[in-house]
């Protein structure tokens, strides 16, 4: 699987390396590319091409990780996945009996309600999955260690390449092989693309694009 731009004289080859460091120095081309990216994860076009024998979809294979303030875990799109994930166990598992009795005592409790308001009101009468979903408010759990939350995300949304977004100003270098060595456990592709070199990054491929846009 490789990650190129027909503008960068790189080649992100996965199958010599699963992690790279990519340092954009030039702060105009830091901006241009990463915004580009992050537009084409999110589905529209552009120059960069993700191939593995043939034209890939960037926003299918594709994580776009650079906002490390906000709880990323419980994002509309992470709690779209997990309604999803658990409906998809409610409709395989057998929970006809729980789900009558639930209707039933919903039903008993609104008739009575109903009785004694002095207007007429209408209400639903069956619970079905998508309701109980919402109302059951699924979260996931959140911890203080930005690792242990990335690590979460990354599992939720299971893309197989990872793009973070000067990650390196917010971990330490020994949380970051952490990082590093729990997504090469969980088999990720990554790249860590940053404005400066921090740290250098063990068993990872170094590549800088430096202020006149020379690639070292």
């Amino acid at each position: 699987m490789k990650l190129v731009h027909q503008n960068l004289e790189i080649q992100i080859d996965f199958e010599k390396n699963d992690i790279y460091c990519l340092t954009i120095e030039n702060a105009k081309k830091f901006f241009s590319f990463t915004h580009q990216l992050f537009l084409q994860t999110l589905g529209d076009d552009g120059d960069f091409v993700l191939s593995d024998n043939e034209i890939l979809n960037i926003s299918k294979n594709c994580a776009f990780i650079y906002d490390y303030y906000s709880d990323i875990l419980n994002s509309k799109k992470t709690m779209s996945i997990v309604a999803n994930d658990v409906t998809e166990i409610l409709k395989k598992d057998d929970f006809v009996e729980e789900f009558s009795n639930l209707n039933t005592i919903m039903l008993k409790i609104n008739d009575k309600i109903a009785e004694q308001l002095s207007y007429n009101v209408n209400y639903i009468d069956e619970i079905d999955y998508a309701t109980f979903v919402k109302l059951s408010s699924f979260k996931i759990e959140n911890t203080n260690s930005l690792v242990e939350n990335l690590l979460s995300y990354v599992q939720i949304i299971d893309k197989k390449i990872l793009i973070f977004i000067n990650l390196f100003d917010f971990l330490s270098y020994n949380d970051l092989n952490l990082l590093r060595k729990q997504l090469r456990y969980m088999e990720k592709y990554c790249i860590f693309i940053n404005s400066h070199q921090k740290y250098k990054i063990r068993d990872c491929i170094n590549i800088i694009i430096d202020e006149d846009l020379c690639v070292i």
